[in-house]
């Protein structure tokens, strides 16, 4: 980040958004990231997408004295041309095998989503992306596939709220990773795919799930999906009074946002895809999917 951010000492989460200029030499491609918060103490996640338009630079916002960054994730209103690791609880350096080293344009922007918890006094955070860097260009590329619900609505006392999302493949690609997100309802989840030929192939799955521990979850053998393959996600929440996370007393109706008295349904899957035009095509229809 371009300079220190201040998070209050009280009041509800933060979040900003930070547009980084990136300028990269020829010939070098990404071995390996690292997305370091400046404050673990109230850091509680970070994105990092990259911007290829240019919309993302845009004139900051000044709130509270708190310095600048976007008011909210998504605040620049850009699509994403693709993204870098981000960071949560238990994730660590993100490393990338040598066949598929990264691709990245030499002048792009990465957007910074930050989300901050105050901690009962005034803090500063000024979180850093690291790069590491191969001279060997990539065989493969490295992708990504956004899965999430949206316009999750969950009553006061549901114990079981159940969500659940499809997503066809529209290119073949060899899932490498997988990443789940919930706030304190979470309960649950679990992904797994449903090939072409009606096999089933489990991807992910999470039985209690822990709000302060969100790692990345690395599969020791790359698994193929073929283009066609169905990718099924579910969430569950709990709601009630016997969630021991629950924060309202009595229980209050839980809808989709950003901070952690809000809720999500979420996960990114690492994959690796051939060619630059299967990566195309994955973005555009995930996202699309998305919306």
């Amino acid at each position: 980040m371009s300079r220190p951010f201040v998070i209050p000492a009280e009041g509800a989460d933060v979040n900003r958004s930070f547009e980084v200029p990136v300028h990269l030499p020829d010939g070098r491609y990404p071995r390996a990231a690292e997305f370091r918060p400046g404050n673990p103490l109230v850091v509680h996640h970070g994105t990092a997408m990259l911007d290829s338009s240019g919309r993302a630079r845009q004139p900051e916002t000044q709130q509270e004295g708190m310095g600048g960054g976007y008011v909210s994730f998504g605040g620049p209103g850009f699509i994403p041309s693709g993204g870098l690791p981000g960071y949560a609880p238990a994730w660590g350096r993100k490393s990338i095998p040598p066949d598929a080293s990264g691709t990245l344009p030499r002048d792009v922007d990465v957007v910074m989503g930050m989300h901050y918890h105050p901690d009962g006094k005034v803090e500063t955070d000024q979180s850093e992306i690291g790069l590491y860097f191969t001279d060997t260009a990539p065989i493969r590329i490295t992708s990504l596939i956004t899965r999430g619900v949206l316009n999750l609505d969950i009553a006061p006392g549901e114990r079981a709220h159940r969500e659940e999302e499809t997503y066809t493949l529209p290119v073949d690609a060899d899932v490498e990773n997988i990443y789940e997100h919930m706030h304190l309802p979470g309960k649950s989840c679990r992904m797994w795919a449903e090939l072409p030929d009606h096999s089933v192939r489990p991807l992910i799955r999470i039985d209690d799930w822990d709000f302060s521990w969100q790692a990345t979850y690395h599969l020791k053998t790359r698994l193929h999906l073929p283009k066609g393959s169905r990718i099924h996600a579910e969430w569950v929440h709990d709601n009630s009074a016997a969630n021991p996370h629950q924060f309202n007393d009595p229980p209050r109706r839980v809808t989709n946002g950003e901070n952690s008295t809000n809720e999500m349904g979420g996960a990114l899957i690492g994959v690796y895809v051939s060619n630059p035009t299967d990566n195309g095509i994955l973005w555009i229809t995930n996202l699309g999917h998305l919306w």
